[in-house]
């Protein structure tokens, strides 16, 4: 689902990438900006690196999908 998720909205930006991500972390990151980021992820939550990560992207809370493609 996430993929078809992706292409259509690849489809909808007349084909340019939504999410350019250039490595693991910068990908996330837009995708929290995106979307906003994981607040029940529980296991992933526990370990040290994933709680740094999210606290880089603690500050994407509300989704800009909306502002991204209009209503």
């Amino acid at each position: 689902m996430w993929s078809i998720g992706c292409i259509l909205a690849e489809l909808l930006n007349h084909g340019t990438p939504i999410m350019p991500g250039k490595s693991e972390v910068d990908q996330f990151t837009q995708i929290c900006k995106l979307i906003g980021y994981p607040r029940k992820w529980e296991e992933f939550n526990k370990h040290k690196s994933a709680r740094n990560l999210l606290e880089m992207v603690s500050s994407y809370k509300y989704s800009e999908i909306d502002e991204k493609f209009g209503q």
